[in-house]
């Protein structure tokens, strides 16, 4: 360490462009004083030459093995395309780092589970970002929920868009055997909202599809598209609430993002009017219970919002560091770790068995 509190920041990944680790990651850290931003490393070995440099960073490696070696850092943070995470991150957690590793985990679900065993086996902090479980608005609506402020959970539908995965797509994305899906990463994402709030799956029906068998990636080159565009998941949660969950891939024209929260005495309904959902500046929130029949507006507590944290997409991941900061500090385990991803990885899995079988799925140990 390089004082009582400064935790010595390399990310490996980042790119010099805006990419979601130099606009959201960079000044998340740059934001909290605990932290300092030091050095930079690719995910794949380059000469030393072609290294670009971060004006946020003070140092550039040229391969991520001398940077997750180096006595210069105590956090590596993980913002590589997802096929480079797990060799990262295990050699980060082998070397004493305490990791930082962007959602998914791992490419499938057997990475993962190495990776948890890593972090395990390290005894090292380890944090997945899975965003939404750091944003005020869905604390505030999982603890009103708690509360009974709608009665009895009875049914939830979310529908959930992204641009990409569409008639333009990225190649990268669109080639599902790089792990980074419509259904890996937005499915990831959302899924672990609902079952923050709502409680886990106990069985799961689903179909998932590509209705864009082609789609334009870089350069406006055709490219056949097999990452699905289109994902409906349907099924029962612990608590016996009825859920439906629709991913869409493509430009949206009409809702972005919306979920409805349905109870026995009242009804929650969470909307955003960006593609990035868990954005807190892009969430807004409106509710009606007892037998006034009409939603209105519900703003969320200024105590959910007590930490000064950078507006927009930044926002939620400088809450997730913070906390991160605070397990390194006391010792204890990160929420979401590896070993939560690993849960999040297998219900996947659970529901692509669905899809592929036609078949239900119970859903056991959640």
């Amino acid at each position: 360490m390089t004082g009582p509190s400064k935790i010595r920041v390399g990310m490996v990944g980042i790119s010099p462009g805006a990419g979601w680790a130099g606009t959201s990651h960079v000044p998340a850290l740059a934001s909290l004083p605990e932290f300092e931003l030091v050095a930079i490393a690719p995910a794949r070995a380059r000469p030393q030459h072609e290294v670009v440099p971060h004006p946020a960073f003070r140092l550039a490696f040229g391969n991520y093995e001398e940077l997750v070696l180096s006595s210069d850092i105590d956090l590596v943070v993980v913002t590589t395309r997802v096929p480079m995470h797990a060799p990262v991150a295990i050699a980060a957690l082998a070397a004493g780092k305490h990791v930082y590793c962007e959602w998914p985990l791992g490419k499938t679900t057997g990475e993962a589970v190495r990776m948890a065993d890593a972090a395990r086996q390290s005894g090292r902090v380890h944090a997945v970002g899975l965003q939404a479980s750091a944003s005020p608005t869905l604390h505030y609506v999982a603890d009103l929920i708690r509360q009974g402020w709608i009665g009895r959970p009875l049914s939830t539908s979310m529908l959930a868009s992204s641009p990409t995965w569409g008639a333009v797509s990225k190649e990268y994305l669109a080639d599902r055997s790089n792990g980074a899906t419509l259904f890996s990463i937005i499915g990831g994402h959302s899924l672990d909202a609902l079952c923050r709030a709502l409680g886990e799956f106990r069985e799961v029906s689903a179909t998932i599809a590509t209705q864009r068998p082609q789609t334009l990636v870089e350069g406006g080159r055709p490219f056949v598209m097999s990452s699905p565009d289109q994902v409906v998941v349907q099924g029962v949660l612990a608590s016996g609430a009825i859920a439906s969950v629709h991913l869409r891939g493509g430009t949206a024209r009409g809702e972005v993002f919306l979920w409805e929260i349905h109870g026995d005495e009242g009804d929650l309904i969470v909307t955003a009017n960006n593609y990035v959902q868990y954005d807190e500046d892009g969430l807004m929130l409106k509710g009606g219970r007892g037998t006034n029949s009409k939603i209105s507006p519900m703003p969320v507590p200024p105590d959910y919002r007590a930490q000064v944290v950078p507006p927009g997409r930044p926002g939620n991941l400088a809450r997730m560091y913070a906390q991160m900061r605070e397990s390194i500090t006391i010792g204890r385990p990160m929420i979401p770790g590896f070993d939560d991803a690993v849960s999040r990885h297998r219900m996947l899995d659970s529901i692509e068995a669905a899809a592929l079988s036609g078949v239900r799925q119970r859903i056991h140990g959640e």
